[in-house]
């Protein structure tokens, strides 16, 4: 036999190896090389903090206090913050107290309250992100909004330069636009209005990005609400690279919850999908395994965020913050 030199055998060898491992994989009883594992993302949940009308600085205060002690369950706050103006150039009307408050969970303070803003902070309490809430206004009557949104639609850059000028000066991590029970109010207006409404926050997307802001939006499948005005098509908000884009038809566990979940996973991926979750929106009783079942699904889908509706400020307590189950599943969540 001819004599074969050391390299010549070790690619023999490999070779073997390759016809072994094909013929096996042929018949199915192969061993196949394992999927590589799905991308993980962050996990985050979002809390909106709604101030009821006169809040004083003690209720700012009983939000931020909760939020620090609560760090388990949150990383991102948003507060209405910002709302349409007819009286500003631009457009941008500012309520200082909601961006006093979401300034002070950005950075621990010292001290038990801060001279600055009156708003309490303690040594060594985490940083949050925050979001400033863009909403038509507080208290405007209904028959007010939509020419009020349809303000910036038809001339949004004064409007998105003096919101990315205050977001820049701030330090906010992003906005988070709420705007579209009006959008789909009128259904012989919708459509429409809804392919304006993504067009702007595509603008907005642009706009933020050069301070290094983003923008998520609050929307919904069709029909959500069983038909009480919020018929946002979310698919239309696909191609906005909105981080993330929130369904609020999730609120209500009963009401087709894993369909609702599915679209908004199918318009922004599991990535870029916010879960919209309400204790206070059920008109029905809710059960424990009813909230497992909800975070199930959630899990399986592979859904990185996740937004509480919400932390609402009454006087100088907090109200309708988790609780019991809702905590537990919120903190396994954020830790899985």
């Amino acid at each position: 036999f001819m004599a074969i030199d050391p390299m010549g055998r070790a690619m023999a060898l490999l070779l073997l190896l390759s016809v072994t491992a094909t013929i096996a994989d042929s018949s199915g009883n192969g061993i196949h090389s394992a999927a590589p594992p799905p991308p993980r993302f962050p996990k985050e949940i979002m809390m909106w903090v709604v101030a009821e009308k006169n809040q004083t600085v003690d209720g700012w205060d009983a939000a931020a206090k909760w939020l620090r002690s609560n760090r388990d369950v949150v990383t991102k706050v948003s507060a209405q913050t910002y709302f349409i103006n007819t009286s500003a150039p631009s457009s941008l009307g500012v309520f200082d107290d909601a961006n006093a408050f979401l300034v002070s969970l950005q950075t621990p303070l010292i001290g038990a309250r801060n001279s600055t803003n009156g708003l309490h902070t303690e040594r060594g309490s985490p940083a949050l992100k925050t979001l400033p809430w863009v909403v038509p206004g507080r208290g405007v009557n209904s028959s007010e909004v939509l020419p009020l949104v349809e303000r910036i639609l038809d001339n949004p850059a004064p409007f998105l330069g003096a919101l990315k000028a205050d977001v820049a000066a701030k330090g906010h991590y992003g906005v988070n636009f709420d705007l579209e029970a009006w959008i789909g109010h009128n259904t012989s207006v919708a459509w429409p209005l809804q392919r304006r409404y993504a067009a702007f926050l595509r603008a907005a997307c642009s706009e933020l990005a050069t301070v290094g802001a983003v923008v998520t939006a609050d929307l919904g499948s069709t029909p959500s609400f069983g038909g009480n005005g919020m018929y946002t098509n979310i698919s239309v908000f696909g191609g906005v690279p909105l981080a993330p884009g929130i369904t609020m038809s999730t609120y209500q566990l009963h009401n087709n919850f894993s369909g609702h979940l599915a679209d908004a996973v199918a318009a922004f991926g599991s990535h870029r999908a916010g879960i919209g979750l309400c204790d206070g929106c059920h008109n029905v009783n809710i059960s424990d395994a009813d909230i497992a079942a909800a975070f199930g699904s959630i899990a399986a889908a592979g859904v990185a965020e996740v937004d509480w509706f919400a932390l609402v400020t009454r006087g100088d307590a907090v109200v309708q913050a988790p609780t019991g189950t809702w905590l537990s599943h919120l903190r396994s969540f954020l830790a899985s």
